[in-house]
């Protein structure tokens, strides 16, 4: 049998230099692999420096690029940011931001981890719409177009007779908005963009038909709508600040009656009951207060005492020591709540409180642990606006920023089709969209009156 002689392929020399190349590319593999690693611990370690206020984590977290990103992330779902300041969110945002697309996945995928831990939940969510601007992610922030679109969807909206239909505007539930509240909020929304009766703009007339509706909805003793006390509450504040934009008489007298009947018909217990069989409640309240805040600034009469009650009422709530400290409960013996905690802070600010006054620290921290639940509330979000835009720095700033972009956001309830304003809150749905988009377009123009260019804040 022949025998075969085995040659190699490889020469020596090119098998050894063949054995150097995969020597070099597995210590290459492993040297990234390596510094991938070392990447991301020196990223969690910049992250916890950044929270401590080290002046050297922001260069160093931008050195690190998308590295960076997951370890900011971690540290906006393990850490909270209002215990002390939030100064270090604010960099935070801008650093996700710079990270671009792998912030938007770690944010999202974050939130869906988060999906039955409120308090962590809601902190992503607020880092979510706060890096938005600088991740340049959603091109539809409120802007003047959408405003000007929601007015003339409310508008396009309005019955012949000048009201607002509750039902036809999609409230719902045994406890649905009346036309009276929905009307009124409708009447607000125009006057607090810069509209009113006699003015020659666009809006002028659906105002002015609104406020004639409102009128012949009081009674002689000058009760508005025979419902809740929020519809007369609401009605009333209406034509008093139409009487302070437009010095109407008739809207005077009504609007003057109408305070008048609320601070008749306070509860025995103290405070106002939004219906005569209910305890009284903080946001009944707080509407109180500020029609009676309202008339005051138009004008007209509101007894020192009156103020006095509310005050009391408010007292009675308020947490006298410990974590809570200065925050209103929602009834007496309950823990505050961001709901109770906004409420009162707004109707101690219009009673005459000093913004540090109110422990506004503690209100900021109360409602940035839910802060999505506030925001989806139209409520909650408008009365949050009223009460950080009186506050130091950074609590406006942060706030308005997340109500810009949430109040943006398709996901947050905007409809691009139609202009109003949706939302899944028990709140929202109660109102409808059309009680919805009003008090959106109030909370995202703070400054109310005339001098204000409409949206000037949106």
């Amino acid at each position: 049998m022949p025998e075969f002689e085995m040659k190699p392929r490889l020469s020596p020399e090119t098998r050894a230099a063949l054995a150097a190349a995969i020597g070099v590319v597995v210590l290459l593999v492993g040297a990234a692999g390596v510094a991938v690693s070392w990447n991301r611990i020196a990223a969690r370690y910049w992250a916890g420096r950044l929270a401590k206020g080290d002046a050297r984590a922001v260069e160093r977290l931008e050195k690190l690029g998308e590295a960076a990103a997951p370890a900011l992330v971690r540290l906006v779902e393990r850490t909270d940011p209002w215990t002390d300041n939030a100064a270090w969110f604010e960099r935070a945002a801008r650093l996700l931001g710079k990270t671009g697309a792998p912030a938007d996945r770690a944010l999202r995928a974050a939130m869906r981890r988060a999906e039955h831990d409120p308090a962590r939940r809601a902190r992503l969510y607020v880092m979510y719409h706060t890096a938005a601007p600088y991740l340049a992610r959603d091109k539809g922030f409120p802007s003047p177009q959408r405003g000007v679109r929601a007015l003339r969807a409310l508008a396009a909206r309005q019955e012949a007779d000048g009201r607002w239909d509750a039902a036809k505007g999609g409230a719902r539930g045994a406890d649905a908005a009346s036309d009276v509240e929905v009307t009124a909020l409708c009447a607000f929304a125009y006057l607090g963009a810069g509209y009113y009766p006699g003015q020659k703009s666009i809006y002028a007339d659906t105002v002015a038909r609104a406020l004639a509706w409102l009128e012949k909805q009081r009674g002689e003793d000058g009760r508005i709508g025979i419902g809740r006390l929020r519809d007369h509450v609401l009605a009333g504040m209406a034509l008093g600040e139409a009487h302070g934009m437009a010095r109407v008489e008739d809207y005077k007298s009504a609007a003057q009656r109408a305070s008048d009947w609320t601070a008749a018909h306070g509860h025995r217990s103290g405070g106002w009951s939004d219906r005569p069989e209910q305890e009284p409640d903080v946001l009944t309240n707080v509407l109180v207060v500020t029609q009676f805040k309202s008339a005051k600034i138009s004008g007209l009469n509101v007894e020192a005492k009156t103020f006095q009650r509310a005050l009391n009422y408010f007292d009675s709530l308020t947490v006298k020591a410990g974590e809570d400290k200065g925050l209103v409960r929602p009834r007496p013996g309950e823990a505050p709540t961001p709901h109770s905690a906004l409420a009162g802070a707004a109707a101690k600010l219009w009673l005459g409180s000093r913004p540090q006054d109110i422990e506004p620290e503690r209100v900021f921290r109360k409602v940035m642990k839910r802060a999505d639940v506030v925001i989806a509330d139209p409520f909650d979000a408008h009365h949050a606006g009223l009460v950080f835009f009186q506050c130091p720095k950074p609590m406006w700033p942060i706030w308005r920023r997340i109500q810009r972009n949430a109040f943006g956001s398709s996901a947050d309830g905007y409809d691009e089709e139609t202009g109003f304003w949706r939302s899944r809150s028990p709140e929202a749905q109660r109102l409808g969209c059309v009680g919805t988009t009003a008090l959106r377009l109030m909370a995202v123009n703070v400054r109310y009156g005339p001098a204000s260019p409409p949206f000037l804040d949106i």
